[in-house]
């Protein structure tokens, strides 16, 4: 259109966070010749079947503060034990009906119920509010004896934090009505089936049910989306292999954070050797999932600072 006019086309910049930041980085790799550079924050360029280190993650992340890990650690605790037996699940479940817009909670599966857990676990460090849940989680502990209590308050936190027990339903997940605001079922058709990151438990003192292996994902696949097995990740991996990026990609500028538990599925420093691909890391506390991607603030760790100015930097080189 431009040329058609006389006029030199502008040089495009593609910027994407999370899973947008790994197709912001695949594709200046693939197409490069259609924008000058692009930016892949917190890029989850790497599809895994056993994503572990999630979780490992989230545990070191709780760990940096031994108050508020063992709290919730407790809490953890406290959920296999109630769900792990028969006679006590139904009613345990059932208590968590302040948390959901669900009639009868009492109907929710165990499994279900585990992942629904586990997420609000990971839910605050990976977005940079560890600090927050921390000085939350250690007030209850001294308000409300009973853990029960301060779980159901745990949850319902949660939930005024849009995290909702009804989007880990299979119910919620098989039904097809469009909703924009809500792309809880686009994003489980993803991970089952192309990408998998299954988050397993950690190998040592996990904050997710050690039920939670390969077989427990393939099954909540298999009742949520109605795929069979594990995705065939290497088929994404032949195509946009971490390697292959890291050896000939040009103008990509890749950022990661120090309590971002997706970080493990993303472009390391390791894997980049030319010197025209970027990577910046924020090694600071309580900075997660594309921490520089947020609202400045005067407020804000001088490790974003410092990143997000090389991100400038590199495009306004790009863009000369």
């Amino acid at each position: 259109m431009f040329r058609s006019k006389g006029k030199t086309p502008p040089k495009w910049i593609i910027i994407g966070g999370s899973y947008a930041g790994a197709l912001s980085a695949w594709f200046r790799y693939k197409f490069p010749h259609l924008v000058a550079g692009a930016l892949s924050s917190s890029g989850v360029v790497i599809p895994l079947i056993k994503f572990d280190q999630f979780d490992q993650q989230i545990v070191a992340d709780y760990q940096e503060d031994e108050e508020c890990y063992k709290i919730v650690k407790n809490y953890h605790n406290v959920v296999e034990e109630n769900l792990k037996n028969p006679s006590t699940r139904k009613a345990f479940i059932q208590s968590f009906s302040e948390c959901s817009r669900i009639p009868d909670t009492s109907r929710i599966t165990k499994a279900e119920f585990l992942f629904y857990f586990a997420d609000i676990n990971a839910l605050y460090p990976q977005y940079s509010r560890r600090n927050e849940i921390c000085t939350f989680v250690k007030d209850l502990n001294k308000r409300i004896r009973d853990v029960k209590g301060q779980l159901v308050e745990y949850c319902k936190k949660a939930y005024t934090d849009n995290h909702k027990l009804e989007d880990y339903t299979f119910a919620k997940l098989r039904d097809e009505t469009i909703v924009p605001a809500n792309n809880i079922r686009q994003w489980t058709y993803q991970y089952c089936t192309t990408y998998a990151w299954f988050q397993t438990p950690a190998n040592s003192t996990p904050l997710r049910s050690v039920e939670m292996d390969v077989k427990y994902w393939e099954e909540y696949c298999a009742n949520a989306i109605g795929t069979k097995g594990s995705p065939n990740v290497e088929h994404t991996n032949t195509l946009y292999a971490k390697e292959d990026i890291g050896k000939h990609a040009t103008n990509i500028f890749f950022t990661q954070a120090r309590n971002d538990p997706w970080r493990w599925a993303g472009m390391q420093e390791k894997y980049i050797k030319n010197d025209k691909l970027k990577y910046g890391f924020m090694n600071c506390l309580d900075c997660g999932h594309c921490k520089e991607l947020y609202t400045e603030k005067d407020s804000d760790p001088a490790e974003v600072k410092e990143v997000r100015q090389k991100i400038i930097d590199a495009i306004t080189q790009w863009i000369k």
